[in-house]
């Protein structure tokens, strides 16, 4: 049991969308690759805005329908904007499988709770080391094993290390 912890410094927003891309296949086709030791059902991709969070589901949902292997990609997006009918309704398809990658704000982390995540992935350093435990608590629950992967733009790598990873 536990949470595995991971940093990817990637130059630049463009490099940043297709690390990210390169993870999900990854963990999609359960690929090792030195990064997932074990299979990923359900993903939850924390970022900083909602306007990156509609840009990855609009990439995620054009990829999806192009897939045609095994695990096939359904992501949604988490949004403050929700009425409370439907986040719950979100959270109980992310639950029951119906949707396996939830693309959130850090409203999602606090008071929510939410059962088998076996991936979180940042794809936005967040700016406090609160901020980076709560992301963190969403996998690894109930004596189980999970993975956090942090997707670090060159110019913020020197925050992280300090800041999140050393504190």
């Amino acid at each position: 049991t536990g949470i595995a912890q991971k940093y990817i410094v990637v130059p630049n927003d463009s490099m940043k969308v297709r690390c990210f891309l390169r993870i999900l296949e990854m963990a999609l086709t359960n690929t090792a690759c030195g990064i997932l030791s074990e299979s990923v059902n359900r993903c939850l991709v924390l970022c900083k805005s909602n306007d990156i969070i509609n840009s990855l589901v609009g990439l995620l949902n054009t990829l999806a329908k192009k897939t045609s292997t095994g695990n096939i990609l359904r992501p949604s997006a988490f949004c403050g904007n929700l009425s409370t009918d439907d986040r719950e309704k979100l959270l109980c398809n992310f639950s029951t499988g119906k949707i396996n990658c939830l693309v959130s704000t850090d409203i999602i982390t606090r008071g929510i709770d939410i059962p088998d995540i076996d991936m979180v992935v940042n794809y936005d350093v967040p700016k406090h080391v609160t901020t980076y435990i709560h992301r963190a608590g969403r996998t690894g629950r109930a004596n189980k094993t999970g993975i956090v992967i942090t997707l670090c733009e060159k110019k913020e790598a020197r925050h992280f290390r300090k800041d999140i990873i050393q504190a």
